[in-house]
């Protein structure tokens, strides 16, 4: 499966390609700092988590 959009500095579209790091350098290079970065990877990752049980829980 493919985004829409790019992630990371070298456009990764293909989902099974995406890392952590590939986020990371989108973040920074947006201007984030690092831990604004992993604050709202966390919080994506944990919103998806959520997600992700409740779907198994239909």
């Amino acid at each position: 499966m493919k985004l829409a959009m790019a992630v990371g500095t070298t456009n990764q579209y293909r989902i099974e390609g995406i890392q952590r790091r590939h986020f990371i350098k989108t973040g920074r290079a947006a201007g984030l700092s690092n831990p604004t970065v992993q604050t709202v990877i966390e919080e994506v990752a944990a919103a998806a988590d959520g997600f992700m049980e409740r779907l198994a829980d239909e």
